[in-house]
């Protein structure tokens, strides 16, 4: 809020201002999965999809997997997994180096897909990234195994911008 103060002899005048103006929401949502069978690994890595179906506002970086916050809010991620012919499949979303959660799915017999979900709090520039686990690396693809996040809101320290309106006007008799 700026305080204006004006002097003009002995009369002292101030003007406040205010005024509610609501920002426009920022969009940020993508979805990616695996269109082909991937692994075995033998050691935990990031997981790079290989079919982009939605990237709006372009936070997800096809080329590394990563998906890097371009705003502060509170966001949303889920993966699902998916394992055929008794094969596992186990991945981890990580925030930076920090484990979120573990979703894991054992083909026993045949079949079997799990999926998690997580609620994040982020900072701009935070990044998301799913690590395929090392002693359950077989995903099933044809978009069983998928990665999707997208922005809730976002912090509202951004999204009203406030201004105080007061103003005191004389008028003087000559």
């Amino acid at each position: 809020m700026q305080n204006h103060e004006y002097r003009i002899g002995k009369l002292h005048l101030s003007k406040e201002s205010s005024v509610h103006a609501p920002i426009q929401q920022k969009k940020v949502a993508f979805f990616v999965g695996m269109g082909n069978n991937y692994g075995p690994i033998k050691q935990d890595e990031t997981l790079v999809f290989d079919k982009v179906v939605t990237n709006i506002g372009g936070a997800f970086d096809d080329k590394t997997g990563i998906f890097t916050a371009p705003h502060n809010g509170t966001y949303e991620f889920t993966i699902v997994v998916s394992a055929q012919g008794r094969q596992k499949a186990a991945a981890m979303l990580m925030k930076g180096r920090q484990m979120i959660f573990t979703v894991w799915a054992e083909s026993i017999p045949f079949w079997a897909t799990a999926t998690n979900r997580a609620i994040l709090n982020l900072q701009q520039d935070d990044q998301i990234r799913v690590v395929l686990m090392s002693q359950a690396s077989f995903l099933y693809g044809y978009m069983y195994s998928t990665f999707s996040g997208y922005m809730l809101f976002e912090d509202s320290s951004g999204d009203i911008c406030r201004i105080k309106l007061q103003v005191i006007s004389l008028e003087f008799d000559q």
